[in-house]
């Protein structure tokens, strides 16, 4: 705290410090120190083991916080590694069971498979397959709509531009036909 009478640079640590130092220089010297200098160097002893200790202390909660913290990030990473894998596995097993409804050409039903499986992960082979289903299933525009975002997670995986190629010419072709009945309604 610093003294009133001095500027607010100069605080009564600091003059503790240099009256410390002073008796402790006459000390050197062979002065005798009265009983008042005495009981302050022991004063000033025990303050500064005081707060050598207190910054032991200190230093001490401040590492077993470190640490604590440092075991709580881990926790939650190993955590989400594990929420991660369980979701890979359980999107995974969906992908397989919804290949398994393509086969036995459930349009429909791998189109609802694949849904779960992609809210769980998104990746690339998902949206291929349920693209794949909605072309099965004669929805072009949603397959057109997975197949693009297969190929924006996977750019160079093989067959999908071919695939939405085809898909893009059965519009093109059935957009053909529709305009050919209609006109051919109306001439009738």
């Amino acid at each position: 705290r610093c003294l009133s009478d001095w500027s607010s640079d100069v605080c009564s640590s600091d003059l503790g410090q240099a009256l410390n130092d002073a008796i402790r220089w006459r000390a050197q010297l062979g002065a005798e120190l009265t009983n008042g200098e005495l009981e302050f160097i022991a004063a000033s002893e025990k303050k500064r083991l005081e707060d050598a200790k207190l910054w032991q202390v200190q230093r001490s909660r401040k590492r077993v916080a470190y640490a604590a913290g440092i075991a709580l990030l881990i926790a939650l990473g190993v955590s989400l590694w594990f929420l991660y894998l369980r979701q890979t596995s359980a999107a995974e097993t969906l992908v397989s069971q919804a290949v398994n409804q393509l086969a036995r050409r459930d349009y429909l039903g791998a189109i609802a498979t694949l849904n779960q499986a992609i809210s769980m992960r998104a990746d690339w082979q998902s949206y291929e397959l349920r693209g794949t289903a909605w072309y099965g299933a004669g929805n072009l525009n949603p397959a057109i709509q997975d197949y693009s975002q297969a190929m924006v997670l996977n750019p160079n995986a093989a067959g999908l531009s071919r695939k939405l190629t085809n898909v893009l010419a059965a519009r093109a072709n059935r957009s053909e036909e529709h305009t050919s009945e209609l006109q051919s309604l109306r001439h009738l």
